[in-house]
């Protein structure tokens, strides 16, 4: 059984007075007229006050005891709800100033990408709910960014399997001879005609270039230009679009703007721009 003496506390005054009473109507009823043994019920009755008073003032004591020990726990909690509060704001400051630095990442990221759709927004960092919102709309910016520079990235190619079908395809209608050129300044367009003229060569092509030139302009294309005499194409010409056909390759037929370009027999290829 569990004594609960927080609740028995609050009678013990009462319990003492009553019992101090009781012993001193005893004394006067019980006791008879002799000397002694009315000074044995007056001590006794002296001894139920003193433990009565004993009692009172015990109790008195244990009363302030819980209080002091509940306002010490009171204090005790408040100040753990402060550091608590202080920590809450310590980490929301560390957030905050966190997300400031990844946007400034960003940034400085954005700057090495090419321009895409948007630019990065701008936008206040007070909370981390609004910090958060600049930083996602920051990424989807730079996400349309990287997707344009991995297509811009993306230069164009043949091909091992195609490179060597198609050479196995021209070589029977060789050899001819056929100039290669590309925009200049252009890794991507010089790459992609130093393609073309490898595989010319490896169907025994008199293959010649690539050769920086501007004459054919420097206006974007995905295909390959063909540039042929106005007065008389060479066979090489009609070889070679039916292999840029067979094989699926992009190009398109042009005529030069000056009879300088082409030599009457000689092919010309022109590799511009990447759009």
């Amino acid at each position: 059984m569990i004594v609960d003496w927080a609740r028995l506390a609050v009678w013990v005054p009462t319990a003492a007075v009553a019992a101090t009473a009781l012993v001193g109507c005893a004394c006067i009823v019980l006791l008879p007229e002799r000397r002694a043994r009315r000074s044995i019920g007056l001590a006794a009755l002296l001894l139920s006050a003193g433990m009565a008073a004993g009692a009172t003032v015990w109790q008195r004591q244990w009363q302030e005891r819980q209080a002091l020990g509940q306002e010490q726990a009171t204090e005790a909690d408040e100040a753990a709800q402060r550091a608590a509060i202080a920590r809450e704001r310590a980490e929301v400051t560390r957030a905050v100033t966190g997300l400031g630095e990844l946007r400034r990442r960003l940034d400085a990221l954005e700057k090495q990408l090419p321009p895409g759709q948007g630019h990065a927004p701008d936008g206040k960092f007070d909370t981390v709910s609004a910090g958060l919102a600049v930083v996602a709309r920051t990424i989807d910016v730079l996400e349309s960014q990287i997707a344009v520079f991995r297509e811009e990235a993306r230069g164009r190619a043949i091909p091992d399997a195609t490179a060597a079908a198609m050479s196995a395809y021209l070589r029977p209608l060789g050899p001819q001879r056929v100039v290669v050129s590309c925009v200049p300044g252009d890794a991507e367009a010089y790459a992609y005609a130093n393609r073309l003229a490898t595989i010319l060569r490896q169907a025994a092509w008199q293959a010649v270039g690539p050769e920086a030139t501007t004459i054919f302009g420097t206006a974007p294309s995905m295909a390959v230009g063909i540039y042929v005499h106005p007065n008389e194409p060479p066979v090489a010409a009609h070889a070679v679009i039916d292999a840029f056909t067979r094989f699926n390759i992009p190009y398109q037929s042009r005529i030069p703007s000056t009879p300088a370009v082409a030599d009457g027999d000689a092919l010309e290829l022109f590799v511009g721009k990447k759009p």
